[in-house]
């Protein structure tokens, strides 16, 4: 029995649940330069749009950090240990400065902050769909051998592109404002598009994920990997309205009666589909 290996995995955790703190400590600076403070908010006013944003955070942190497990061995416990944790504070950069991009380029007319601070449980769930979504685009980006870290930037920010374009043509394509929905506190409208960006970020973390080749080749599968995901997103939202709400349809539901738990039903289809979806692009 090898009691090093078996014990590896409670290093590993550890410091992982130290470079949460670290994420911790970081986006707690910047919520309170934007004039609010996530312990108190959560802790003592029990605002759920902030809690759910965190816990989006939380969970992106890790899902980042799981895809560079996967890397060979460099031999020694304590080395491995040295790359998760430079690897891991990359990550977690890359998180915070994707979160000013996304604040400014999903909701476009919000200030998530300010919104953040009155309660406004629909950005909550847009910035934690946004934060999962990147963590997804991350986690492939650092899975695979060779390329560097060079290719895992570049493919992390093509994936982080693409993203983007999907809402900017989810909102043009959808029959109601959807950014006036989300500024407007609708519950509804911000579960809906967050499930987008988990459903995309799922599909677009096998885009960006693999051993690298060639930059030719990694165009190419990139490209075609983020083109398809655009395209099935979208007929998706077609076929959902029309199978698993027969007798409404999507604005109805999220528009006139803000229905959470139809929005709820629709988004697990639509996470579950882009899985399977995924899973025909491995390879």
């Amino acid at each position: 029995m090898d009691f090093t290996a078996d014990l590896s995995w409670i290093a590993f955790a550890f410091l992982c649940l130290a470079l949460l703190w670290f994420a911790k400590v970081l986006f707690d600076a910047r919520a309170k330069a934007n004039g609010f403070t996530a312990d108190a908010e959560i802790e003592e006013k029990s605002s759920l749009a902030v809690g759910i944003q965190r816990a989006g955070l939380y969970l992106a942190v890790p899902l980042t950090l799981s895809g560079t497990l996967g890397d060979s061995s460099t031999g020694t416990l304590v080395n491995d240990l040295l790359w998760f944790l430079i690897d891991g504070i990359a990550g977690i950069g890359l998180l915070f400065i994707s979160g000013l991009i996304n604040d400014k380029l999903i909701l476009t007319t919000t200030n998530n902050a300010a919104e953040l601070k009155r309660g406004n449980v629909a950005v909550g769930l847009t910035e934690a769909g946004s934060f999962l979504a990147t963590g997804l685009i991350a986690k492939g980006a650092f899975t695979g051998e060779a390329g560097g870290f060079l290719a895992a930037l570049v493919f992390f920010l093509l994936g982080q592109f693409a993203l983007i374009l999907m809402v900017r043509l989810y909102t043009m394509a959808s029959s109601y404002n959807v950014l006036a929905e989300i500024r407007g506190g609708n519950t509804a409208a911000g579960l809906m598009l967050a499930g987008f960006l988990v459903a995309y970020g799922v599909i677009l973390s096998t885009s960006v994920s693999g051993d690298f080749t060639t930059w030719s080749d990694g165009m190419i599968g990139f490209g075609y990997g983020a083109i398809r995901g655009i395209v099935a997103m979208l007929l998706l939202t077609w076929v959902i309205d029309k199978v698993f709400l027969p007798n409404t349809d999507f604005r109805t539901e999220i528009v006139q009666d803000r229905n959470v738990a139809a929005i709820a039903m629709t988004v697990g289809v639509r996470v579950g589909m882009a899985a399977i979806i995924a899973g025909t692009l491995i390879g």
